[in-house]
């Protein structure tokens, strides 16, 4: 896997792929609120960006795990999915977020300039 260590079990396979994917689903998610907050279109396209680039990692994990019968390894594919939800949501709030910055900027006239 991406973020696998050499010769490191399985919590540190864990970790090492869990803590990087979760703190760029907490940036997209960080970034998707200030677009909401601020009515920024940028903003939620780079949140957008944010849970793409996530994204491509968080789904070829989950789509490489393998069944197995090792209770070790349950507990590292619960971890996946718990992961893969997380972005699910994080992505969902930044699409959100887009939508809601394109209606709050263009508003009911039109106008890009036009400040709510």
């Amino acid at each position: 896997m991406l973020f696998a260590t050499a010769g490191g079990g399985g919590e540190a396979y864990d970790m090492c792929c869990f803590c990087p994917l979760l703190m760029g689903i907490l940036a997209t998610m960080i970034t998707a609120v200030v677009s909401l907050k601020h009515g920024t279109p940028r903003t939620a396209v780079i949140a957008i960006v944010i849970a793409a680039l996530v994204g491509v990692i968080v789904i070829q994990l989950v789509a490489s795990m393998k069944p197995t019968d090792d209770p070790d390894e349950h507990g590292g594919q619960e971890t996946q999915w718990l992961l893969f939800w997380f972005w699910v949501v994080a992505t969902v709030i930044a699409l959100v977020a887009a939508v809601a910055a394109i209606i709050r900027r263009f508003g009911s006239t039109g106008d890009p300039n036009r400040r709510i």
